[in-house]
């Protein structure tokens, strides 16, 4: 359970430091939380995939239930929060400097 507030927490971070200087203030909200869990889900695999190959999260698999839990240590905790800034400041500065169109021509 406490990984999944870790998890939650980190994507919290992220999501306010891109939306800090986004101009998007009419986002419906189902919209708003999409991106949380998007967001959410590229930090927790950024730590995985990161911390893993470290020994610093363990996977536990529960045969009965057929669960799969992460366990997250301590340096991955402090990692998760690095993660989290890093991210958001990317995603803030690819938000405001990356302006995505698309363009349809005819023949």
């Amino acid at each position: 359970m406490f990984t999944y507030i870790i998890m939650a927490g980190s994507g919290a971070i992220t999501y306010l430091l891109a939306q800090k200087e986004s101009d998007t203030k009419n986002e419906k909200w189902y919209k708003e939380v999409i991106a949380y869990f998007m967001y959410v889900m590229l930090d927790m695999l950024a730590v995985y995939f990161c911390m893993a190959p470290l020994g610093r999260i363990t996977r536990v698999d529960n045969m009965t239930n057929g669960i799969t839990e992460i366990q997250y240590g301590n340096t991955a905790i402090l990692f998760s929060l690095a993660v989290s800034v890093a991210m958001g400041i990317v995603f803030l500065v690819i938000k405001k400097k990356v302006d995505i169109s698309v363009e349809v021509k005819r023949k």
